[in-house]
């Protein structure tokens, strides 16, 4: 065999699996697909639909982002904002958390997927992704979500 059919066959076959590989790996069904909606939102703690934000541990539901916000209050100065959308198949309407009575997790009734709130992390799925983190700064009396 020659050195040019051989460089042929080599390219043939690096050709081929490049293919084969390409057509193999497919996309995760479940992307993280959450649309980028503008979010710059101040709160007060101060007006009674926040109040419960004024302790530790205080969680609330915030008109923003894609299908809603909650916030919940991890410290004394510290909050965590997440879009109420589950990660699992986000484009469904019924796909929405919402808090559980334990106060630190949220559950999508649609999916079944749970997650905690001081973090956004699965505690079980199907969902894989966390939830979608909005940012926050507080100045002592009100909270900003954004983007």
């Amino acid at each position: 065999m020659t050195f040019r059919r051989k460089i042929h066959i080599l390219i043939a076959s690096f050709t081929l699996s490049i293919a084969f590989f390409s057509v193999s790996c497919k996309k995760e069904k479940n992307e993280y697909n959450i649309p980028d909606v503008y979010v710059d939102v101040t709160i007060s703690p101060a007006l009674p639909s926040y109040s419960s934000l004024n302790a530790v541990g205080g969680w609330a539901y915030v008109s923003a982002g894609y299908k809603g916000i909650v916030v919940y209050r991890n410290g004394p100065e510290t909050f965590s904002a997440f879009d109420r959308s589950c990660t699992y198949e986000p484009s469904k309407p019924c796909e929405k958390i919402d808090v559980e009575g334990s106060g630190l997790t949220a559950k999508d009734n649609c999916c079944g997927s749970v997650f905690q709130i001081t973090d956004g992390t699965v505690v079980q799925g199907p969902a894989f992704r966390p939830l979608k983190r909005y940012n926050t700064s507080w100045d002592g009396n009100n909270l900003r979500i954004y983007n």
